[in-house]
């Protein structure tokens, strides 16, 4: 019979050797050569999976009994208890402008201290996380969103936490680490591309990272409290640069939060990224979670393709994913929202071409474009100009015509919006990051001015 228990943080594993290959689905588990046995780090989930291997034969010490049950008292059943829930009346006095399931959405942060808030498109997640973080008083902290989303979160957190100064990472990169050296600052706000720029990257299988990329860098050197991936779906690529960037942030802070509305667009496997960051004790290995909860099949090239969970081991991932996940739709929460919701404003920083060739216009009515000079010789042209390189570069024909073309910092707002809304833009794009919708996009940006 198996026997474990709990040393130094440590499940220890003490089993025959005919039952190595049973030990071996536990993700995370590895042997101890010296000390002769396996170990796993503690974690609820490496709890619910060795019960889901060894079922009742399996032999629990009392140090590692009492520390789950004081885990499931203290965090996994009070967050189910609360993923149902439309109402909690006791932060009814303290949050009386929240939805009700907008304070259940807080509780349910609070308790978890690391979870995946997967509320639909335009229930308010934003809102949520800056409440949480005001109420735990997890500061410093990291926003990761989307180019276009920045402003946006600076300007909830003025309404919802006016006492936190925030800054937004933005411009150049000199003027990036200037704003990165910003002490007053308690609340960072950075899009997804520019996080690699300022963080080392945190290692991944069999990928080998240069010394630039193992070098510490601004965002490594903040003791951070936690850590918000905002559109998390951007995350499910774990060898992706940016992903792991946001990992490294994020490796000692003690809360950690995504967001998202589309935790999965095409397979489950695309969970394991994101969950990863939230909670990696419990999502350690992909390997070891695809091969004991993802269903695989072959597919036209001989390789194998994930096409859903197994539905023997689905039960036993729900105990230890479940807590660290809460997701409402609209149609459920529509009787708490009003009639009408206002609208919504989103703030678009223009892309540096964009951006030099607004100030040129601005400065001396002129531009200099990749495909000639634009002058603008008149003031109602420079007006004209400043409108369009606002929302889109131009470029100038053989002809002597002005197209407006990529980059267009509005159209790629729009299409985080319609990605966030469909979920389904990864199998619209095709490979590449310029395939599928984006392409659709900025063919129709070649407008004649």
């Amino acid at each position: 019979m198996p026997f474990i228990d709990l040393v130094d943080d440590q499940i220890v594993i003490h089993s025959e050797y005919q039952e190595r290959d049973r030990v071996k689905q536990v993700p995370g588990v590895r042997w101890d050569k010296d000390q002769r046995t396996w170990k796993v780090a503690v974690s609820w989930g490496a709890c619910i999976t060795l019960r889901g291997v060894f079922g009742t034969s399996l032999d629990v010490g009392e140090t590692l009994a009492a520390w789950a049950w004081q885990e499931r008292e203290r965090r996994v059943d009070p967050a189910l208890s609360l993923r149902y829930e439309l109402e909690f009346p006791g932060l009814l006095q303290q949050e009386p402008e929240l939805y009700p399931f907008q304070r259940v959405g807080v509780r349910f942060l609070e308790i978890a201290q690391r979870a995946l808030l997967a509320d639909e498109m335009g229930t308010g997640k934003t809102i949520q996380l800056i409440r949480t973080i005001h109420r735990l008083n997890a500061l410093p902290a990291l926003i990761v969103c989307p180019n276009s989303m920045k402003y946006t979160w600076q300007r909830e957190f003025a309404r919802w936490a006016p006492s936190i100064p925030t800054v937004v990472i933005d411009g150049t990169a000199a003027k990036r680490r200037k704003q990165l050296a910003d002490e007053e600052a308690l609340v960072v706000i950075i899009n997804w591309e520019a996080l690699r720029l300022h963080s080392r990257l945190a290692p991944y299988g069999s990928i080998a990272l240069s010394d630039k990329e193992k070098e510490p860098k601004e965002l490594n050197e903040v003791e951070w409290q936690a850590v918000v991936a905002d559109e998390a779906h951007r995350a499910k690529d774990a060898a992706a640069k940016q992903t792991r960037a946001l990992k490294a942030i994020a490796a000692e802070a003690p809360y950690r939060f995504a967001a998202t509305g589309t935790p999965i667009a095409n397979h489950p496997g695309e969970l394991w990224s994101v969950m990863n960051f939230v909670a990696p004790e419990d999502f350690p290995r992909k390997t070891a979670y695809v091969d004991r909860y993802c269903q695989l099949s072959w597919n036209a090239f001989g390789g194998m393709d994930i096409v859903g969970l197994r539905p023997d081991t689905q039960p036993e991932l729900e105990q230890f994913l479940l807590p660290r996940v809460i997701r409402r739709l609209k149609e459920v929460v529509l009787p708490q929202l009003p009639a009408k919701l206002p609208p919504q404003v989103r703030y678009t920083p223009m892309s540096t071409k964009q951006q030099k060739a607004y100030d040129q216009v601005a400065d001396q009515m002129l531009a200099e474009l990749d495909s000639g000079i634009l002058i603008a010789s008149t003031a109602l042209a420079r007006m004209t100009r400043l409108s369009q390189f606002a929302s889109s570069y131009a470029t100038i024909t053989e002809a002597g015509e002005v197209k407006l073309a990529s980059p267009s910092n509005k159209l790629d707002a729009l299409d985080d919006l319609v990605e966030e809304a469909e979920g389904r833009a990864d199998a619209r794009r095709g490979p590449g990051p310029a395939g599928g919708r984006r392409r659709w996009c900025r063919g129709r940006r070649a407008t004649r001015s």
